[in-house]
């Protein structure tokens, strides 16, 4: 097996090929638009295992909090794309273990998800470790036909989506037709509906940038000829993401949240994604990845997304925090 560290000449040309492949949040442009939302000097760690079409992708970053050694994927877990030969898994998960045992810092924080009813060598790691991981609930919604879509989802949200498409102005942005006032009008909505400014000026940007290259797609929602609502994916590859969902709360007691969300089902299936992963599914009383009992909004917006139906599949979070040496 052949170890490919970020430095090396062919390291990029692997992981765009892959991620693009993956889509959804590993999209390429989203470590552009992580960065600057959580505006972070992160260093590169990944590095892949590569036999021919056998190989082994780790997506991990460091940056320094407090004086600890943060190891995550730009801000999010550390991602692990598996695509080995089983010839060759031996061999090279020897490889990936000594690679990330030399990368620890004593002191540091690493933070890893499994999706998985078999644990990878990952795991195994951080469970040797002394990592008790804490369970995760992720939603996933096959994209199938429509017809099946819609004998997924609540029979309320089948009226919410005629009561949408009579009453709404929905208009789908992506890298045909959009324009820098799309964002800038995305923005200066979710100040307005937030009350505060949650994030930095360049990682709206970085999200234009992402829909400029065809890795996003924003649906802008009118309601009597004002702007309501605006609905962001991740969308490229297999796997879309619904990233974010901004919408005017003065008017929930009307549906206008539902019907924008479906039409984002849908251009995401027509864009040749094979699944919207629509994030952690929260439940009241019931702690969360990070071990944290989630707050009453948080569990409303899970119940509202799990209305569009799908699967929820149960993982393991690892969130090593070692022992910071004196």
């Amino acid at each position: 097996m052949k170890l490919l560290d970020s430095k090396h000449p062919d390291f990029e040309t692997l992981r765009r090929d892959i991620l693009m492949r993956q889509g959804g949040l590993l999209s390429p442009g989203h470590c552009d638009y992580y960065q600057a939302y959580f505006d972070h000097s992160f260093e590169d760690c990944s590095f892949a295992l590569v036999r021919g079409d056998s190989r082994m992708l780790l997506l991990v970053t460091r940056h320094w909090s407090q004086g600890r050694a943060v190891y995550s994927w730009y801000g999010r877990s550390v991602q692990l794309i598996d695509e080995l030969l089983p010839q060759d898994r031996a061999q090279s998960e020897g490889l990936a273990i000594k690679r990330v045992q030399h990368l620890l810092i004593p002191g540091c924080e690493f933070d890893y998800q499994a999706m998985t009813s078999v644990l990878d060598w990952l795991s195994k790691l951080l469970l040797s470790l002394g990592v008790t991981p804490c369970s995760v609930i992720e939603q996933k919604i096959s994209l199938h036909s429509k017809e099946q879509l819609l004998a997924e989802c609540r029979k309320i949200y089948r009226q919410n989506f005629r009561w949408g498409m009579q009453n709404l102005v929905c208009r789908i942005i992506d890298s045909h037709n959009v324009m820098p006032a799309d964002f800038e009008q995305f923005e200066a909505f979710h100040i307005a509906v937030a009350g505060r400014r949650t994030r930095s000026t360049a990682s709206w940007f970085a999200q234009l940038e992402l829909t400029k290259k065809g890795e996003n797609f924003l649906i802008l929602t009118e309601y009597e000829e004002r702007l309501v609502g605006a609905s962001l994916f991740a969308a490229v590859g297999e796997r879309a993401y619904y990233s974010v969902g901004v919408y005017d709360r003065t008017l929930f007691h009307l549906p206008i949240s539902h019907y924008p969300v479906w039409l984002g089902l849908l251009h995401a299936k027509e864009l040749g994604c094979k699944v919207m992963e629509m994030g952690e599914s929260y439940y009241a009383g019931v702690p969360d990845s990070t071990g944290r009992v989630p707050d009453e909004k948080a569990c409303q917006i899970s119940h509202f997304k799990r209305g569009f139906g799908g699967e929820l599949v149960m993982g393991l979070r690892f969130r090593l925090c070692s022992p910071q040496t004196v």
